[in-house]
């Protein structure tokens, strides 16, 4: 995602606004590859040995957190606030 504008954010947390602007965006987007046929999914390994190593999963929910998170350091078990939509 772009990066959000300096008054979007306040103490390293987005605020709701944002974050609901953002998580209804991302369903913009999930629904847009869904009409033009594309199925979002999840690509992991299965459980069952008999049925392959691999399977998907098809995305049901978009989940987005008010930290914002970087892959640098560690965020100090900070509790979020969530917002989630259903596509």
């Amino acid at each position: 995602m772009p990066s959000l504008a300096v008054d979007q954010v306040a103490d390293g947390r987005m605020l709701p606004g944002a974050q609901s602007d953002l998580a209804d965006s991302a369903v913009a987007m999930m629904n847009e590859l869904g009409t033009g046929g594309l199925v979002p999914v999840i690509f992991h390994r299965t459980d069952s040995p008999g049925a392959g190593r691999f399977t998907t999963t098809q995305v049901t929910m978009i989940d987005v957190g008010d930290v914002l998170d970087t892959q640098r350091r560690r965020r100090n078990k900070l509790v979020e606030s969530r917002e989630t939509r259903l596509l």
